[in-house]
């Protein structure tokens, strides 16, 4: 997966964020799309979803269009640039060539369960979306048997927050523009504890 540019249009999500509710939240300008399909890669479990490469497997997940304003939104709650990174790929979508942007996990030498309120949260995503949950079922029974390693980072691990002043973004290195209540992005992780 290579970057192409930081002018997308079109995210894959593939855990919490294809939860439409939480997406609305999150990125009340996103559009869901449909389902889309990611090919030689897996969904993995570290305490939180993750994708990795893996030959001959796939990530089935949803597709929405957003606007930078989402994804500004967006790199907040993934934790970027701290726990994930992005990744950037070209898809045809309604027969154009379109650039859609992926979050991927920095440290990938960890496999944890979700807990269950998260698991939760995703499962809704999946049903929101007409995605089979047959391929999350897998990951979260590998989680359980391949289970190793310690999270270095996220959300209640470490990541530097901006600061705030109830719902004022105080910290200059973030965008005036986020409108949203930033507390909320925090708040929708405090149930994600670990096992």
């Amino acid at each position: 997966m290579k970057k192409l540019n930081f002018n997308t249009s079109y995210y894959f999500a593939y855990g919490s964020n294809m939860n439409h509710k939480h997406m609305k939240t999150r990125c009340p300008n996103s559009k869901y799309i449909g389902q889309f399909t990611l090919n030689n890669w897996e969904l993995v479990f570290r305490g939180v979803a993750d994708i990795q490469k893996a030959k001959n497997k796939k990530v089935v997940g949803g597709l929405f269009k957003i606007t930078r304003k989402c994804e500004k939104a967006l790199d907040i709650y993934e934790g970027f640039p701290f726990l994930y990174t992005k990744g950037y790929m070209e898809s045809e979508i309604d027969g154009k060539k379109m650039t859609v942007m992926v979050y991927i996990m920095n440290d990938q030498d960890c496999i944890k369960p979700p807990s269950d309120f998260y698991l939760a949260t995703i499962k809704e995503g999946y049903r929101n979306c007409g995605v089979s949950e047959r391929l999350l079922n897998v990951a979260v029974s590998n989680s359980y048997d391949e289970r190793m390693g310690i999270p270095r980072a996220g959300f209640s691990w470490g990541i530097p927050r901006p600061k705030t002043n109830g719902s004022e973004l105080v910290d200059e290195d973030f965008d005036d523009d986020l409108n949203q209540d930033q507390q909320s992005f925090w708040d929708d992780t405090k149930p994600y504890g670990w096992r």
